[in-house]
């Protein structure tokens, strides 16, 4: 332990430096965890489906394997198509990983991967 006044500053300010940059580090890490973990879930959900399927409980499926349930609903086009955007966020709230289906009279149509920072 230093036994002057100057070291004992310099000891305090290095631990604190030290924390912070602890801190920093593990956020990072967690961050990139984060990302990796939505990207998972949301190639998981949107591989197996396949045109013509039936749509109707996609949402909840979804849901069930890690989408936002706030940001996952269904819209309904104009033209008649029905549009479901499964979200999947990562570091919360700066990036998202959506699984984009298309759907005509319960029906799926397209399904795609997309990201949204």
């Amino acid at each position: 332990m230093p036994n002057n006044r100057w070291q004992r500053w310099c000891w305090r300010v290095g631990k604190t430096i030290l924390v912070l940059l602890t801190t920093l580090v593990l956020l990072l890490a967690y961050a990139t965890y984060a990302e990796h973990q939505a990207e998972q879930r949301a190639q998981a959900f949107c591989r197996p489906l396949t045109p013509g399927m039936d749509s109707t409980h996609l949402a909840e499926e979804a849901i069930l394997q890690g989408a936002q349930p706030r940001q996952t609903r269904w819209f309904q086009r104009e033209q008649g198509d029905a549009l479901l955007y499964a979200t999947f966020t990562g570091m919360s709230p700066f990036s998202r990983h959506i699984c984009r289906i298309t759907a005509r009279q319960g029906r799926l149509v397209t399904a795609e991967l997309t990201y949204l920072d």
